[in-house]
């Protein structure tokens, strides 16, 4: 589609993944990010859909109030973060109030229900340097960095106010190494992992083929120079990990781990492993504080049943099997369960089992099995659970926790619940990732 000139916005509100809404002389909607409401800006349209069309700030004619220079340098190029140009209150504001109009919109219920069922948002104990992993690209000229939005051209840079220190420092060493061309010539990707347990930070180089001796050779010397780096992983779709004497890494080699405190668990201190490459929380502090909320909410007695559904490396099973008188865990991934059993293993928990299936069909089992779980968590991928939905209430829960990254996602399977039975409780928006305009939530659900 063909540029439309320069228009000016008055921007009415945020919506869905942080855009703001404005409409042109014509009275179409405009979508345009890094903008608050009330402003007036300058766009330039570029991309037309049926009922609105994107456009490209321009310039802010009249900024609001809640405006901040963005602290990082790449802001508006990275792909990464969008809502630097406000302070982290205003940001959990707009973002609240995106989710409750998300949730209106999707026919859950009216206005006055869902103020008096979302709480006031769990704020993150850090606004940056909450990140435990990054993931980096490299471009053509050997240069890492992330993409720009909507891009595969890699914004180079040396640090990312959003990591963890330990990794910035890594992230700058890496930048002063003189690196030998090949090695990042056949590199994709660069994720870089905090291991809190190990106080180092573990490399996962996305490698375009099999390591050779000279890449061997390069990664030894990247450990041996590099303060911080511990651990070093090439992965090759389709082949596997090797670490840097290229024997194929797995097990104890490639996990990872953070401790809970007693003050989180309500016990005892639990330590929770993962293997690199697998699912883990970015901002441990904060997913301290949603375990410390699921535990007050679960409201279950030693003899309890749990069926902790999307299950992951046992977040929230470990704790739960601490004060329940068993604990089932489902997750597709083996990775996943992997970690999990060995979770148990290291807590010495006998209460809880985790098993590898598809979701929808474990699901299905239970049901033909006619088992009861008093308390189901659900935490499933930004898809959704629109297939085991359907399923839940045979299984009899007192309870049921939604546990959701995505508030478009959240809204539909919140809506689909409740036409199986359920009724939404309470919703506690939870700031996981401050910066953006992502918002993670904890939603409770009982029968009737």
């Amino acid at each position: 589609m063909t540029a439309l000139p320069e228009q000016t916005l008055l921007i009415e509100k945020l919506v869905g993944n942080g855009y703001g809404l404005g409409r042109l002389a014509d009275g179409k909607v405009a979508l345009v990010r890094h903008v608050l409401p009330g402003e007036r800006v300058l766009v330039r349209t570029r991309q037309g859909k049926k009922n609105f069309i994107y456009a490209d700030l321009l310039e802010v004619l009249e900024p609001s109030p809640q405006r901040i220079e963005p602290p990082c340098p790449v802001y508006g190029r990275c792909g990464g973060c969008d809502f630097q140009h406000t302070a982290p209150a205003s940001q959990l504001l707009l973002k609240c109030a995106a989710l409750a109009e998300t949730l209106q919109r999707s026919g859950l219920a009216d206005q006055e229900t869902i103020t008096r069922i979302l709480l006031p948002p769990l704020t993150s104990p850090e606004v940056f340097g909450y990140r435990q992993r990054i993931r980096l690209h490299v471009d053509n000229q050997g240069r890492l960095g992330f993409h720009g939005f909507h891009s595969h051209k890699v914004m180079p840079i040396s640090t990312c106010p959003l990591a963890a220190p330990e990794i910035n420092g890594v992230l700058g060493r890496f930048h002063s190494l003189p690196l030998p061309g090949r090695f990042l010539d056949h590199t994709i990707a660069m994720e870089l992992l905090l291991d809190q347990g190990g106080n180092h930070v573990v490399a996962l180089v996305h490698f375009s083929r099999r390591p050779r001796p000279a890449d061997l050779a390069q990664a030894r010397e990247l450990l041996a120079t590099t303060a911080g780096l511990g651990r070093l992983f090439f992965i090759v779709a389709g082949h596997g990990l090797f670490n840097q004497h290229g024997r194929q890494a797995a097990g104890d080699d490639l996990t990872l781990s953070f401790s809970l405190p007693p003050a989180v668990t309500n016990t005892r201190e639990l330590t929770l492993t993962w293997e690199a490459g697998g699912f883990c929380q970015v901002n441990l502090p904060q997913n301290e504080n949603m375990i410390s909320t699921l535990l007050n909410w679960a409201g279950i007695s030693g003899n309890d049943q749990v069926l902790d559904l999307f299950c992951g490396m046992g977040n929230f099973s470990l704790p739960l099997c601490l004060v329940a008188g068993r604990v089932l865990g489902l997750d597709g991934q083996g990775s996943a369960i992997r970690s999990a059993r060995r979770n148990a293993r290291l807590a010495g928990r006998h209460n809880c089992q985790f098993e590898k299936i598809p979701v929808p069909a474990g699901v299905q089992k239970l049901v033909d099995r006619q088992d009861r779980f008093p308390l189901i968590i659900m935490d499933p991928p930004r898809q959704g659970a629109a297939l085991i939905i359907p399923l839940l209430a045979a299984l009899r829960p007192r309870q049921l926790i939604v546990i959701s990254c995505d508030p478009a996602t959240l809204a539909r399977d919140l809506s689909s619940l409740a036409g199986h039975g359920f009724r939404v409780q309470r919703i506690l928006p939870v700031d996981m990732f401050p910066q953006t305009h992502h918002l993670e939530s904890i939603s409770l659900l009982q029968p009737g």
